[in-house]
């Protein structure tokens, strides 16, 4: 699905599924939450489906993990809202505060993506950037969302 293959483990906690990921830049585990996302949610023959649509995200936040939760959101409102599955991702700027992102990817189509995933709203509490692992992968993401 994605353009290199994304190392995620998914989580299962009572009522919430969702993703963790670790990298080691604070941009690195931006990209791969929001790739991994997608790819948890593609149950189809996971066949390239092409890149024909992009989508522009800009977020501001007052910190790292203010402005994770706001990529968790947007995240979540393209494949849901949009029906959008993104198979790659170019930050065009990333300070910690800021992304500008473009999301290359697909209309979702059930042939190529599988069955489509009612997942219901990522909370606050449920969309978590830590920043203390190890000096391999100090940063740490998850995404989690009710089923």
């Amino acid at each position: 699905m994605a353009e290199r293959r994304i190392e995620f483990q998914k989580i299962a906690r009572s009522k919430l599924t969702g993703i963790r990921v670790e990298a080691p830049s604070l941009q690195r585990v931006f990209l791969d939450a929001g790739l991994a996302f997608f790819d948890s949610l593609v149950t189809g023959s996971r066949q390239i489906a092409g890149e024909t649509e992009r989508k522009k995200i800009e977020i501001q936040s007052s910190d790292p993990k203010s402005l994770f939760k706001d990529w968790s959101k947007k995240l979540r409102s393209l494949y849901v809202d949009e029906k959008f599955i993104a198979s790659r991702a170019v930050f065009e700027k990333f300070d910690g505060k800021i992304i500008v992102a473009v999301l290359h990817g697909a209309a979702y189509n059930s042939l190529t993506h599988g069955a489509f995933q009612a997942i219901g709203e990522i909370a606050t509490e449920n969309a978590i950037l830590t920043t203390e692992g190890p000096l391999d992968k100090p940063f740490a993401a998850e995404i989690c969302w009710p089923v």
